[in-house]
């Protein structure tokens, strides 16, 4: 119902050109409009998410802020952060293509010759199950990298804020030593994950090979045989290797992407861990009592206090403060 239409403007040197620089000009403000959109919804995220775990880490108990370094959580307020905003940049559109390209070739492959459709899916399943396997020991690798990164960061924050002590002491040879040994800890986890991702590389490249063998191998008798025509084994060899290369691409992208996941869950981590003023109305806890009208006299007896459970602080105290008396504790 299109050809009418088309014969028309292809008649018309005018109207090709005047349709070219439509398209043109349509194509470029498009590319305008979703840059801006893309900027604004991950500068978005990024801005929504660093002021609500800033937030959350300010109001962590004391004991949970003394066991890591102001460097360490810094590190994890910036990277991880950052690391979770590719997620939402241009890899979404990627995957999101990448996954509408391997179910439309399906469906043209299935409609040449379904005997070798089904033979050629067979080979699919392996390449997966090798790539998660990788993906598994990549995503452990990712999380040992950025633990490692984050203490580090801590360790280089805390010898340059007390670097008056270390002069003092004369440690800097212990302070730099300590530095060295982990960022080579660092070096040799990328070594790994390198080495892990060249391997996902060879799998994908031989499975491109197997593909193109066995699409060869079928599709050739058929036409010895007559059962299928030069254009179509044509046809089936371009679609078959469209559909081997996105789902190669799909499986590399998810692949790439476990940094980002272990960065999400690391984020994750950081927000379940609860405030001050979180987790004191449970069953288990006292509820939180405010007084309707302070006259201004406190009184402390028997009261025990522990920031962790088993180690008291305070155990038994009587205490009486009158109004206007200072007493430090």
């Amino acid at each position: 119902f299109l050809a009418p239409p088309l014969a028309s403007v292809v008649q018309s040197l005018p109207l090709i050109i005047l349709l070219g620089l439509i398209f043109g000009l349509s194509v470029g403000l498009m590319g305008i409009f979703r840059s801006v959109l893309s900027f604004t919804f991950n500068s978005r995220i990024t801005f929504n998410v660093q002021t609500a775990l800033f937030d959350h880490i300010l109001r962590f108990p004391l004991p949970v802020l003394k066991k890591r370094q102001a460097g360490y959580l810094m590190s994890r307020l910036t990277g991880d952060v950052h690391s979770v905003q590719s997620l939402f940049s241009q890899v979404m559109t990627s995957l999101s293509s990448n996954l509408f390209t391997p179910f439309f070739s399906f469906f043209v492959l299935f409609q040449l010759n379904r005997k070798v459709t089904l033979i050629l899916l067979a080979v699919i399943p392996v390449n997966v199950l090798l790539n998660y396997i990788i993906m598994i020991r990549t995503r452990s690798l990712s999380y040992r990298q950025m633990e490692g990164i984050a203490n580090v960061t801590g360790d280089i924050q805390e010898a340059l804020s007390g670097a008056e002590v270390i002069k003092a002491f004369g440690t800097e040879e212990r302070e730099s030593g300590k530095v060295s040994a982990k960022l080579k800890q660092i070096l040799r986890l990328q070594l790994r994950s390198t080495f892990l991702s060249s391997f996902s590389g060879y799998i994908t490249t031989g499975s491109t090979l197997v593909t193109k063998l066995l699409v060869l191998w079928l599709t050739a008798d058929s036409v010895l045989k007559g059962t299928m025509t030069i254009g179509d084994l044509t046809s089936f060899s371009w679609y078959a290797m469209n559909l081997s290369g996105s789902l190669n691409s799909l499986l590399g992208q998810v692949l790439s992407l476990q940094y980002s996941f272990v960065s999400l869950w690391r984020l994750r981590e950081l927000f379940a861990i609860p405030g001050e003023t979180e987790g004191t109305t449970g069953p288990d806890e006292p509820q939180v009592r405010l007084p309707g009208q302070a006259p201004g006299e406190i009184t402390f007896e028997g009261v025990s206090f522990s920031y962790e459970k088993g180690t008291p602080v305070l155990k038994n105290i009587n205490l009486a403060v009158s109004p206007g008396e200072t007493i430090a504790l």
